[in-house]
C-alpha cells in the first residue's frame, strides 16, 4: 500500500489535559483552535487556544455548572 498521497498529521505541539475531549475545530484565519469536552464531573468544557512558537497558551477556560 502506497502511502505517499494520503493525508497526514502532523503534531505541532502536545499539551497534557485534565478533561476528555471530544470534538477540536480551528478558528478560520487564526492560529487559534476551539476544543470541547466533559471533565471527570461530568460537566462540559470548552477551551480556546493559541498556537505560539513554542507554547500552546490557553486563550479561554469555560467550565459549564450544574
Amino acid at each position: 500500500m502506497d502511502t505517499t498521497s494520503a493525508p497526514q498529521i502532523i503534531e505541532h505541539q502536545s499539551i497534557a489535559l485534565d478533561f476528555t475531549p471530544y470534538d477540536t475545530r480551528w478558528v478560520p484565519g487564526t492560529a487559534k483552535f476551539v476544543l470541547g469536552g466533559q471533565t471527570t464531573k461530568a460537566t462540559g468544557i470548552m477551551k480556546v487556544y493559541k498556537l505560539n512558537q513554542d507554547t500552546c497558551d490557553t486563550v479561554l477556560d469555560v467550565r459549564l455548572t450544574r
